[in-house]
């Protein structure tokens, strides 16, 4: 763990709930404001001038139940998942790094925004893009309650995998990137689903490289989190220092161009 990130660790330990919710709203409210203004810039609408209530509310009960009463219930839970939704943009990633990166709040909410920040977006994560450090995302998996990441199904089958403790192996779609496989492949959202790694290669897989589906083996003791019935899509994230094997299964633009 870093030293600044101990630091910051720290000093949400030691401030006052008080304190803690002021500079909760200040920040929250400050990064979808920024966004709001982009988007003003780009869009020239008058729409991006206030912000609305719903924005508003959703910190506000946030704030009380997860900070003021330091809830960590359905309530709290709920709550957490609200305040995600409102925000838009970068902040959907901005404002759940906030609270992991501090360590804060209870083992549920944050169960509730590391899942929400991370599965929301249409290349990849907006909380990874938003923190590009792979090591302090490995660290937030690690320190989330694994009981509140996956629904029962997903935990069931994580414990099957585990169980036979035979290497599985797993696809991504994505942009290659000119220094090769091993390169584009140190990435954390895969998949053991072929269809969904060629819908990512073929439309949305972020970067501007050629398509590609990669393949690697994976250690289920090491999976970080199986959402493959609550998620978005079928995705397994892993810690890609342990990803072993990767390469190119697909080249869908060769294919297509043949």
């Amino acid at each position: 763990m870093s030293v600044n990130r101990s630091a910051e660790m720290l000093a949400w330990r030691f401030a006052t709930i008080e304190a803690r919710a002021e500079w909760a709203r200040r920040n929250i409210l400050n990064y979808m404001a920024q966004h709001r203004s982009r988007m003003r810039e780009l869009t020239g609408a008058d729409c991006y001038d206030e912000m609305p209530d719903y924005i508003t509310s959703s910190v506000d009960a946030f704030i009380d139940l997860a900070i003021m009463q330091e809830c960590d219930d359905e309530n709290a839970d709920k709550a957490a998942m609200r305040l995600v939704f409102a925000m838009d943009g970068f902040a959907r990633g901005a404002v759940p790094d906030l609270f992991l990166y501090r360590g804060a709040l209870g083992p549920r909410v944050r169960a509730r925004l590391l899942t929400e920040g991370w599965t929301d977006g249409k290349s990849g994560s907006v909380l990874g893009l938003w923190r590009p450090g792979r090591d302090v995302l490995c660290e937030y998996f690690w320190e989330t309650d694994e009981r509140f990441l996956m629904d029962d199904e997903e935990h069931a089958e994580l414990a099957r995998l585990r169980s036979v403790g035979t290497p599985i192996t797993i696809y991504r779609g994505a942009r290659m990137k000119p220094t090769g496989a091993r390169a584009t492949g140190y990435a954390m959202s895969w998949t053991r689903d072929l269809a969904t790694a060629r819908r990512f290669a073929a439309g949305s897989a972020h970067g501007t490289g050629a398509s590609v589906v990669l393949s690697a083996q994976y250690d289920p003791a090491h999976i970080l989190a199986l959402w493959e019935t609550s998620g978005r899509e079928p995705e397994v994230v892993v810690n890609p220092r342990r990803l072993r094997s990767i390469a190119i299964l697909e080249q869908p633009s060769m294919r297509l161009a043949a």
